[in-house]
């Protein structure tokens, strides 16, 4: 305003300035002239800062086979934890940086391992944005049958389902043994039916299955 005239504003603007890393100031001084040439002016400043959290993108669960015992230890979680789910952080005003925090492993059931893990982007200012992805862990991998061995024996009777030699071998799966990557298999048989190749041999088949937890 002016007393006795028409007054017009003009402003000059400063220099912006990092006050720190998440803030950034100017002074623009403002002047009003009347129409006599007459000035008077004064500093105002503008402020920004920086709260908004950085942006997540992408990122998705994730779902592995079981290697062994110890969930933490697979090798396709680790890689999937340690590239963050897929995720990609981006800030409007700076750089973000990725971290996770690992929950429990829990286990719903025999044959499956299942993990949340918190992922964090983190921007210079201390903003940040969090997101929960889950890691299952399946078994669908069958056990191994080691070793066995056909047998044989020496005619003990006209019965060759009772012959001692052939019962033993039978009920030590054949000499076979089991393991299973991730759980405990246990032996099986099934027998078949004897058959007579000729008048001084009896011959029979016998399936030996291994079985896990999950029923693989």
């Amino acid at each position: 305003d002016d007393a006795c005239g028409i007054a017009t504003l003009s402003y000059t603007q400063g220099t912006w300035q990092t006050v720190d890393a998440c803030t950034e100031q100017i002074t623009v001084t403002v002047t009003a002239t009347d129409d006599c040439g007459l000035t008077n002016s004064e500093d105002f400043t503008f402020t920004i800062y920086d709260t908004t959290p950085p942006v997540m993108i992408d990122g998705a669960d994730g779902t592995g086979e079981c290697e062994g015992t110890d969930p933490s230890l697979n090798s396709e979680y680790i890689a999937w934890r340690d590239g963050f789910a897929g995720i990609n952080g981006t800030d409007l005003c700076g750089t973000s940086t990725l971290s996770f925090v690992e929950g429990p492993w829990t286990a719903p059931d025999v044959c499956t391992d299942l993990i949340s893990v918190t992922f964090t982007a983190t921007d210079d200012c201390g903003n940040a944005d969090s997101q929960v992805f889950t890691f299952t862990i399946i078994d669908t991998t069958v056990p191994f049958i080691i070793d066995g061995a056909d047998g044989s024996a020496e005619c003990q009777g006209p019965v060759p389902s009772l012959n001692t030699d052939y019962i033993t071998w039978r009920n030590q799966f054949a000499n076979a043994t089991t393991d299973d990557a991730c759980g405990i298999a246990t032996l099986s048989y099934t027998e078949g039916t004897w058959q007579t190749v000729d008048a001084c041999t009896e011959q029979i088949t016998m399936t030996v299955t291994a079985t896990d937890d999950c029923g693989l």
